[in-house]
């Protein structure tokens, strides 16, 4: 088993980068085993100084011990790692962020001391030292990615010391987190990742859960200890249908990654074919489930096959999440919003800085996949697409760091699985709205009422901002805008602005770790003006992606789609086309559209399909969780509906009509 560490450790090293690393790493350690670069009594928290010495020493142990290099068992090179880890054995270096100390430095300690037990163990005395200053972190007390974090590093001091009890504890905590939960971390059972709190986190800490689990996995396939099938069915479906879904072409979707947007490069999703080797290693014993999904992202990640290479048109509703993830060969569009139930995006150890609206309605909306990819510098963050808000001088910090929850219950949306409606209530920094975002395949209507403030700065809400991709295309007869193959159209009762110009930034200002240098480039940016001090203010626009200019000019959506209502009470759009009505029912009342009369006796979520039918298809959410029944007139017939209840309230359920 150990083998299979340290192979995996060695597998994806650049030969070349590595190399280069410890020439200057020699070149510049200090007799002591120390280096002149690095501050040991740092106690930052976001960029640490001192794990820049660990790291170093790992570059040391990998050149060591992997075969073909000019360092392997190099006795020079071999003095000069025994003399950093007796340096950081004697120096002990402390953080003041706890995942240093208990996740980092031990992860790296075991890594380093397996690649050298593969070639030339360290001095007994000296490993055993280190062997101690390993064991810290309680993986018992964490949850989640953090979990198997700590447990991870027991793992690798198990394999080290051939510790069976150990390891049977390391094992199962690491194991332990595969699996759906309704506590306050973790895999939720509609399959979001969330951690810190009830705080969306799929390709943050839900990736790190992903890549360490599988990697694990792989590590015990075919051994006593090796992941059950119950737990790796659950580990595929969260990759193929939540982690994979989440990324288009190679760039993952920024509502997705926490705080982590805010890192240069952290959209590309460098991580996807770096789980290759292991996934390929648990397919061999592993005929139950199906991997293709991953293989198939793999391609479209390389740029071989174009991004809507085998994607499928979904709809999903994440009821614990509070997110909204639409699916299309022709492009990805999310929507993340908050509740009393969950968590606002944090903003804590400096970065995130000024992402205070980031889950209030926050737009995604891909079709190469990099409209957003390294925008962040430049962004507006009162412009955040999708967001209604105050618009301020200069961008505005985020007031909490932490687990700051939302303020409102009436948040969700119904999905048949292709097809769907979410609505969030926003009550934030002094701005009221009932926001909406109904999908219909090829087009998303978004509407706002109720849109209020009584603060001196106007109130926005912003289409898009992402970046310039050639020119933008103005329909004044529709007052549609056309740019990058998406078009825009709002109603005319809204007043309109956009720009297409350069803006600048860095890294820095949004995320006190990262670089100050300048950043620049031409951003396309729509959004809507609602004035000071508006009071049941409305907004309506409708995006369709993936349309070419000759169709922009040609074509209105407006000729398939019709806004039936978007008032404090109700709002409902109906597709002829498609025979599907999608309603938000903020009290309980009546709609009449044509033939089809709808009554409901509580606040809902409800979709029609097959409205003009006999048998009609009926999809009702509570949003609030709150409920356990209500009924339904449809066209004089009333149905009482049991709605799903624990953690499973929230959720979609389909009614048979009769």
């Amino acid at each position: 088993m150990n083998s299979r560490v340290v192979k995996s450790l060695l597998k994806g090293e650049e030969l070349l980068r590595v190399t280069k690393s410890v020439a200057k790493g020699l070149n510049d350690m200090q007799p002591n085993g120390t280096w002149a670069d690095i501050d040991y009594k740092d106690k930052a928290v976001a960029i640490w100084s001192p794990a820049l010495h660990l790291t170093r020493v790992q570059n040391f142990a990998m050149a060591y011990a992997r075969p073909n290099n000019i360092y392997s068992h190099d006795e020079t090179l071999y003095r000069a790692i025994v003399k950093t880890l007796q340096a950081w054995n004697r120096i002990d270096p402390k953080c003041n962020n706890w995942w240093y100390n208990e996740i980092n430095c031990p992860q790296l300690l075991g890594q380093i001391m397996l690649l050298m037990h593969s070639s030339k163990p360290l001095p007994r005395t000296l490993q055993d030292s280190l062997l101690i200053k390993m064991n810290r972190g309680n993986m018992y007390k964490q949850t989640g990615a953090n979990k198997l974090d700590v447990a991870l590093h027991n793992l690798y001091r198990a394999l080290l010391t051939r510790d069976v009890t150990l390891m049977d504890s390391a094992v199962s905590q690491c194991f332990q987190p595969v699996m759906l939960t309704n506590a306050t971390e973790g895999l939720m059972y509609d399959y979001s990742y969330l951690q810190h709190g009830r705080q969306l986190q799929i390709a943050s800490y839900g990736s790190v859960f992903l890549v360490g689990e599988y990697r694990i996995a792989a590590y015990l396939q075919g051994t006593r200890w090796q992941m059950l099938p119950g737990k790796r069915e659950v580990l595929t479906k969260f990759l193929n249908n939540v982690f994979l879904n989440a990324i288009r072409y190679k760039y993952l979707d920024f509502n997705v990654m926490g705080r982590g947007f805010t890192r240069k490069d952290s959209a590309n999703t460098s991580a996807v074919p770096g789980l290759l080797a292991d996934i390929n290693m648990l397919k061999k014993n592993d005929e139950d489930n199906d991997y293709t999904g991953y293989i198939d992202a793999v391609k479209r990640a390389s740029g071989k096959v174009p991004p809507s290479y085998k994607i499928k048109t979904t709809h999903t509703q994440y009821w614990i999440g509070d997110y909204t993830q639409h699916i299309s060969p022709d492009y990805l569009f999310t929507v993340r919003t908050n509740s009393t139930r969950t968590r606002r995006t944090e903003t804590g150890n400096g970065e995130n800085l000024y992402g205070r609206y980031m889950s209030d309605g926050a737009t995604n909306i891909q079709r190469s996949g990099s409209e957003y990819f390294n925008i962040f510098p430049v962004w507006e963050y009162d412009k955040i697409p999708g967001v209604t808000c105050r618009e301020y001088l200069s961008d505005r910090a985020a007031v909490n760091s932490w687990d700051q929850p939302g303020t409102t219950n009436f948040t969700g949306g119904v999905s048949d699985g292709q097809y769907g409606v979410s609505t969030y209530s926003l009550d934030f920094d002094s701005v009221k709205a009932k926001k909406a975002w109904f999908f219909f395949g090829k087009q998303v209507v978004c509407l706002g009422t109720g849109i209020s403030s009584d603060t001196p700065e106007p109130i926005t809400t912003t289409v898009n901002q992402c970046w310039s991709r050639g020119r933008v295309v103005v329909n004044k007869a529709q007052h549609s805008y056309w740019q990058d193959s998406i078009a825009y159209y709002v109603q005319p009762n809204n007043h309109i602005l956009y720009s297409n110009k350069e803006q600048k930034g860095t890294w820095e200002h949004i995320n006190n770790s990262q670089s100050s240098d300048s950043v620049k480039g031409k951003v396309f940016k729509l959004w809507i003006d609602h004035g000071k001090q508006p009071q049941n203010a409305l907004y309506s626009y409708i995006v369709v992606p993936g349309i070419s200019q000759k169709q922009f000019l040609r074509e209105s959506p407006y000729q398939e789609l019709n806004i039936l209502s978007n008032t404090n009470v109700m709002q409902a759009v109906r597709s002829s086309q498609k025979d599907v009505l999608q309603v938000i029912f903020y009290k309980p009342g009546t709609l009449h559209t044509g033939k089809i009369a709808v009554s409901v006796s509580e606040p809902c979520v409800l979709m029609l399909e097959k409205a003009n039918t006999t048998n009609p298809m009926i999809y009702v959410v509570d949003p609030s969780h709150q409920l356990k029944t209500i009924s339904i007139l449809l066209n004089g017939k009333k149905l009482n509906c049991v709605l799903p209840i624990n953690e499973y309230a929230g959720s979609t359920l389909k009614v048979i009509y009769r």
